[in-house]
């Protein structure tokens, strides 16, 4: 790129759609969100400028997520009584924080930091133009999960950059086009089979005190085990996520959402004019769609609820669980991810940890929320047998992840830093050298964000091989190879390390940090030989490992660092069903004796 001598008004481009450049201007690019590699013939010729957003600061960033999350706790209770007046109910704080909490959550989270973009621009480019969406164009999400999968997404962010801009009184010209939702499907259209087994699910669910929702469990046959030794006191619910159907907006009941007082400042009189719109339809004019669909799916009251991720995604489950515990229905949280106790900043850890009278972990403490943290053997692995390791195999094989272009939750991993996570991979993939690259296997985590993963790999080492996370079950990939190596911090290393699979892993530690407090366990990853602050030295210690890689994983003391890491993040014991219905059966008469009283 050269340099950009801005002599007349530069044209500021906030998406990669490329039909909203104008480049009759000299162009800048609100961010590297803009420039999708895969079209880089487009853009990789012309004179331009990226304005980097000041949250690449760690201090604004850390800054930014405080003020998030105390808008947050001040604007909760406010819409939960604008909702609870629109549908005429009385549900309390924490009914409307689990049923709306995730989206607000997000919402505040990806609203300021696309406010704070457009303001770094208007200070550094004060004259420039841009185009716009029409208002007739705008949409508004159906839920919660489809808001994310918009706000990941090119079309849905130009929508917010525009309604930004226009609050903010800068002009902009139009240009038409349509947003996609996610597909919707009505609910009460179901297949012969899907009605047969909701009949059935309604018909037993009733008669077990203990719902299980996701249970991460890999195993049916652990479930059922599980399920018998529990004394007959629990069920998983299997539902799937339930899709709600197409609902047409009401403006005159969204209303009521105006004119909500915070504290007077330019963004939060920007959410506040915003929300209006933007809240989605299960909140508003979906509502009693969504609790008709409680009823047939739910109707019932267990004494206990138990769930992983379905806090955020699942519409009618939130709205179920929600109304039990306004019931007095214990709701108990179970970790599903692997920078649970690990990293600085997990939003979504404190969400559950709020929402839940008990919380189990994998092996982390916790203090001073709502939920009692108790350590016990992680649902996932449960079931897990030892893969262990082989000379006899070949791969070398390299788990990969993918994030969206657009940040969507305040939190440490990776959130400004996704072209250096990507050549981080490149390095280590030229640092293995010819001899050795021949057997490294790449895993993808597919490319739904528009990284364009694969192309990158295909232009820059097209005979590595590549697999999509969709082409074989993880544990079925890592049985195939002889050394697994990762490049991020997430459940899939600890897979590697639980598995007892020969484990090298990567990552800048500036990207994902961890606690003060867990770090001396992960100096000692590092002292065995196992973690490594740089993809050259992660290449070279597969090099020296990959010969006879059975007596480097099996050495005594390296064997002692994996084990006492697993049982502090990872736990797992032989016993594990035993002990998980164990609980179930302390928790059952508990709850009897407390009946009792």
């Amino acid at each position: 790129m050269s340099s950009l001598v801005l002599k007349e008004k530069p044209f500021l481009a906030t998406t990669a759609i490329e039909q909203f450049w104008d480049l009759s201007h000299p162009i800048i690019f609100l961010g590297d969100w803009c420039l999708r590699y895969s079209r880089k013939a487009a853009w990789e010729k012309l004179e331009y400028k990226i304005i980097h957003s000041p949250l690449e600061d760690k201090g604004r960033f850390y800054e930014a997520y405080q003020y998030a999350d105390n808008l947050y706790e001040r604007a909760l209770p406010i819409l939960g009584e604008r909702l609870n007046g629109i549908h005429n109910t009385n549900h309390d704080l924490h009914y409307w924080r689990i049923v709306v909490g995730p989206w607000l959550m997000h919402y505040i989270y990806i609203l300021y930091d696309r406010y704070l973009s457009l303001k770094s621009a208007i200070e550094t480019y004060p004259n420039f133009v841009t185009i716009g969406l029409p208002e007739e164009d705008f949409i508004t999400p159906r839920d919660t999960w489809d808001f994310i999968i918009l706000s990941c997404n090119d079309p849905y962010n130009l929508q917010t950059y525009t309604r930004i801009l226009h609050y903010l009184g800068r002009d902009y010209s139009l240009k038409k086009l349509k947003i996609e939702s996610l597909p919707s499907t009505n609910p009460e259209k179901r297949s012969f089979l899907k009605t047969i087994f909701n009949f059935i699910s309604n018909g037993v669910l009733r008669y077990y005190p203990f719902i299980i929702k996701h249970s991460y469990i890999s195993s049916h046959l652990a479930e059922i085990e599980l399920f018998i030794k529990s004394a007959g006191k629990i069920w998983f619910d299997y539902y799937l996520v339930h899709e709600l159907p197409f609902i047409e907006l009401n403006f005159k009941t969204r209303a009521s959402l105006e004119n909500i007082e915070l504290i007077d400042s330019e963004f939060e009189n920007l959410f506040v004019s915003l929300l209006s719109l933007d809240l989605p339809k299960c909140f508003v004019e979906g509502y009693v769609t969504v609790g008709d669909i409680v009823e047939r799916s739910y109707p019932f009251k267990p004494k206990a609820i138990f769930c992983t991720e379905a806090w955020y995604a699942d519409e009618v489950f939130k709205r179920w669980a929600a109304g039990c515990c306004e019931k007095g229905v214990d709701l108990y949280g179970i970790q599903y991810g692997a920078d649970y106790g690990i990293a600085p900043h997990l939003p979504f850890l404190k969400h559950e940890l709020s929402i839940t009278k008990f919380f189990y972990s994998w092996g982390f403490e916790e203090t001073g929320y709502t939920a009692k943290v108790k350590q016990m053997p992680a649902t996932k692995f449960i079931g897990r047998k030892e893969i262990g390791v082989s000379n006899k195999k070949k791969d070398i094989l390299l788990v990969t992840n993918v994030f969206p272009r657009y940040l969507y939750r305040f939190q440490d991993i990776l959130n400004y830093d996704n072209a250096a996570y990507f050549s981080w991979q490149q390095r280590f993939a030229a640092a293995l050298g010819l001899e050795w690259r021949r057997h490294l296997r790449v895993r993808l985590f597919g490319d739904g964000w528009g990284r364009d993963c694969e192309q990158r790999w295909r232009d820059s080492y097209p005979d590595v091989r590549l697999e999509q996370y969709w082409d074989a079950p993880f544990l079925k990939s890592l049985e195939r190879c002889r050394i697994h190596v990762s490049d991020h911090l997430a459940s899939t290393f600890l897979e590697g390390l639980v598995a007892n699979k020969p484990t090298i892993l990567f990552w800048d530690p500036k990207v994902f940090p961890v606690k003060a407090e867990v770090q001396p366990f992960f100096d000692e990853l590092k002292d065995a030989g196992i973690l490594y602050d740089s993809p050259e030295e992660a290449a070279s210690a597969v090099c020296s490992a990959y010969p006879d890689v059975e007596s480097w994983w099996n050495d005594f003391s390296r064997q002692s660092v994996r084990k006492r890491f697993c049982n502090l993040f990872a736990k797992t014991s032989p016993d594990a069903v035993s002990q998980w219905a164990a609980e179930f059966r302390r928790i059952a008469r508990e709850g009897t004796a407390k009946e009792n009283e």
